[in-house]
């Protein structure tokens, strides 16, 4: 009996020890504007000029840094870019590009007129304009965007999802004279 006792004795000694790992959970974001870190996918088109261009995106933001990827619909990477608010890096057609002025670069490789400095916010509901008008449940529906004296963005969000204790945006479309720009968001994940 005496060796079941110690026996029993080591097993507790011994779990009585032992670490339980530490389970981190996510940040409990309660605003948009908390918002700086996260992972994405959707769908974007591209409209601008009559030529239309639809692709999937990955995208991935650390602060300031951001890192997306856009493939076809067949998972065929066509194009990446990474920068900041100061640079760009765009990688396509198997050339590399780099410039200090993100949106010219951007417009120049791709031609795509993206506001790229602006986007990470604008996609999770953290804009800067006028409301021009509001969803029965008071999130903007319509935004008029200022990005300089001469540049104005509208910013229709036109759906929202729940996600964690935020509704975020689930489809956008940025309009700009002839340039439309729409984003269906999925598969949010907030860091």
């Amino acid at each position: 009996m005496s060796k079941v006792y110690t026996i029993f004795a080591l097993c507790v000694l011994i779990c009585a020890c032992t670490t339980s790992p530490k389970i981190t959970e996510p940040t409990q974001y309660t605003r948009v504007n908390q918002i700086h870190s996260f992972t994405l996918k959707g769908k974007v088109a591209v409209i601008n000029q009559g030529k239309r261009e639809s692709l999937n995106f990955y995208w991935q933001q650390n602060n300031a840094d951001y890192d997306i990827k856009f493939t076809t619909f067949l998972g065929i990477e066509v194009a990446r870019i990474k920068g900041n608010n100061q640079s760009i890096d765009i990688i396509a057609d198997g050339e590399n590009y780099q410039s200090n002025e993100p949106e010219v670069l951007l417009q120049e490789v791709t031609g795509w007129p993206i506001p790229i400095r602006k986007l990470a916010r604008w996609i999770t509901g953290n804009y800067s304009g006028v409301v021009m008008s509001r969803h029965d449940n008071n999130k903007p529906k319509k935004v008029l965007a200022r990005i300089n004296e001469s540049k104005e963005w509208v910013i229709e969000y036109a759906s929202y999802q729940a996600h964690m204790q935020l509704l975020l945006p689930k489809k956008i479309t940025l309009k700009q004279h002839n340039n439309r720009i729409v984003l269906a968001l999925h598969r949010w994940q907030l860091l």
